[in-house]
């Protein structure tokens, strides 16, 4: 498989979309077919907004996650992951 995975105009603590591919790899592909639409749907709201905004009725100061990518919260995001993965 082939993907081009090197375009970018995100900061460099965004992360790399390649190694989001890898995990999922490793994490949703070989769940069964229900888990993997519940899955889809997740990130189909939350990574690729399809209905829009998921976080558009909230303040900014209350969207964490969901808002801007500062620094401090990619850092946020990094702390977590390497506890997830510890």
């Amino acid at each position: 498989m082939l993907v081009n995975y090197w375009w970018r105009d995100l900061p460099p603590e965004a992360g790399s979309p390649f190694e989001v591919l890898v995990h999922g790899l490793l994490a949703v592909r070989h769940l069964p077919g229900p888990q993997r639409d519940a899955w889809r749907a997740i990130f189909d709201h939350y990574w690729f907004e399809a209905d829009g905004d998921p976080a558009a009725h909230l303040p900014e100061a209350r969207k964490g996650v969901l808002g801007s990518l500062t620094p401090r919260v990619a850092q946020n995001l990094r702390v977590y992951l390497r506890n997830a993965f510890k």
